[in-house]
């Protein structure tokens, strides 16, 4: 019911048979870690508009099969969710530091928000550290991977991405030049081209 603000860690987790979950709004609650992490029978889920955080709440459900994510989600993890057939990501999604469909369908069609790139592509553009720059690039590959963009989108960040990993991690005073076909190498600015 709408007088529900919180769900508490693991408060349904591995409910057996557990198969519909409805919130009824306007409420948006908070939910703990794996609230429902296991409901191996649980199929559907309808979340209501205004909830931010959903995290790894349905970590496991693997008869998950409809999850519609409000435009106001900016932080989910649905891995192991295997019989989840389509997913839209919201423009709103942060990018998370790992792939946040693991374990899911080879088949999933995953489709992204206009805006959900630019906005991926900017909170990379301000990751100084090569590491964590690392483990976010990974959790985006997983997305380009699964085709999650249009090649519209694509064309919108992923040059601006390119020039931001290369100003991290070229090291001063040098360029990327071809060097042998495919292959690249960084070279002095002053020997580009020779």
């Amino acid at each position: 019911p709408p007088s529900i603000t919180l769900i508490e860690d693991h408060a349904f987790a591995r409910c057996r048979n557990l198969r519909q979950v409805r919130f009824i709004g306007p409420a948006s609650p908070e939910l703990g870690l794996n609230v429902f992490q296991g409901c191996d029978t649980l199929e559907r889920v309808e979340l209501p508009d205004g909830i931010r955080l959903i995290g790894d709440a349905f970590y496991d459900c693997s008869a998950l099969k409809e999850l519609r994510l409000p435009d106001s989600v900016c932080s989910i993890d649905l891995g192991g969710c295997t019989s989840l057939r389509k997913i839209h990501l919201p423009s709103g999604l942060e990018i998370p530091d790992h792939d946040i469909l693991a374990r899911c369908r080879n088949d999933l069609v995953v489709t992204a928000a206009d805006g959900l790139g630019e906005n991926f592509a900017a909170s990379l553009m301000q990751i100084e550290d090569v590491r964590v720059l690392g483990e976010r690039l990974r959790a985006f590959a997983s997305l380009l991977v699964r085709r999650a963009f249009t090649p519209e989108q694509e064309a919108a960040f992923l040059p601006t991405i390119c020039r931001r990993i290369l100003d991290v991690l070229l090291p001063d005073g040098r360029v990327l030049s071809p060097a042998d076909g495919l292959h690249m190498s960084f070279v002095p600015e002053d020997r580009v081209g020779s």
